[in-house]
């Protein structure tokens, strides 16, 4: 849940909003979604997604990417 928490707050530059925003709307879609790919539906840049990874702890999208995917599957269990 942490995760969530840091994506919600608001501290973000406009781009990286346009990635949160993508993202929670778009959770089902992330299994498939590479950097690339995200960068292209937000409008964004690869270096803004990695600036977002890092500004929430995380080395890199990979990472990232797959603390949001751990998280989804505890929903789909619950």
């Amino acid at each position: 849940m942490k995760i969530l928490q840091q994506l919600k707050e608001n501290h973000y530059t406009e781009s990286e909003q346009q990635v949160i925003d993508y993202l929670l709307d778009h959770l089902e879609d992330l299994t498939l979604l590479s950097i690339n790919d995200l960068a292209k539906k937000s409008y964004t840049s690869n270096a803004t997604i990695i600036r977002l990874c890092h500004k929430v702890g995380y080395q890199g999208y990979r990472q990232f990417k797959l603390a949001l995917l751990k998280l989804i599957n505890i929903w789909s269990v619950k």
